[in-house]
């Protein structure tokens, strides 16, 4: 999970990391009206996660049943 949060935190600084970028970002808050200080509480909810609440969500969005496992590989290599 801090794997995960740290990933996500570096994604979220990597898209503001030229001034276009940063530019389109405060135009996106202020076009959804959101507060100047949007990101920094984004940041601070992404470290807060605890792995409960992330469990949780992938149980209410998520249903392994209903996906299709797929392996690849050389049919020559699969053991008998």
């Amino acid at each position: 999970l801090d794997t995960a949060k740290h990933m996500r935190q570096v994604q979220l600084l990597k898209s503001c990391a030229t001034h276009t970028a940063l530019a389109e970002h405060f135009a996106a808050i202020i076009a959804d009206d959101k507060p100047m200080d949007f990101y920094e509480k984004r940041l601070a909810q992404i470290q807060e996660l605890t792995k409960e609440e992330v469990d949780a969500t992938v149980r209410t969005y998520l249903d392994p049943k209903s996906w299709t496992l797929v392996k690849a590989g050389r049919l020559s290599e699969v053991p008998k």
